[in-house]
């Protein structure tokens, strides 16, 4: 097993750009052709992939905080528990992804509270912070776009 940070960094960076891609362009056919039976045939995946983003980038984030105490990890896990719940309540319903859209800036804080107090910042705050930013900012828009 290769633990190189080199290749932590890079499967980190393609795994959310993936996700993120198809946040991106799923919606796309749909602002692109204007049909209404396509929009409700793609909606539901549309939430259910940016769900499975913000869950991805909750749990890929929460292991790689530091380990400094017992509080630390139940800290963790009880915000990878309330992100996954609260994200599951907001893809059960229709029309609901700015429901997601706050989850993400929410998440966006995690990253943005020790990214501007530190002066040394882990590697993977910049790449969080502008990936949860971003897809809070794409879920607005898009989300607005397609009602």
């Amino acid at each position: 097993m290769n633990n190189d940070p080199t290749y932590i960094r890079r499967a980190y960076m393609i795994i959310h750009a993936l996700l993120w891609l198809a946040m991106l362009a799923l919606p796309l056919p749909t602002l692109f052709l204007s049909n209404p039976m396509l929009n409700d045939a793609l909606l539901p995946i549309w939430q259910m992939c940016a769900a499975m983003a913000l869950i991805a980038a909750v749990s890929t984030d929460s292991m790689l905080y530091p380990i400094l105490s017992g509080k630390s990890v139940t800290d963790a896990v009880i915000w990878v528990f309330f992100l996954f719940v609260y994200g599951l309540l907001v893809v059960s319903r229709y029309h609901s992804a700015w429901g997601i859209g706050i989850l993400f800036l929410i998440h966006s804080f995690r990253a943005a509270y020790p990214l501007f107090r530190q002066k040394e910042a882990y590697w993977w705050l910049w790449p969080a912070w502008l990936r949860d930013t971003s897809a809070a900012m794409l879920i607005f828009i898009l989300t607005y776009l397609l009602n």
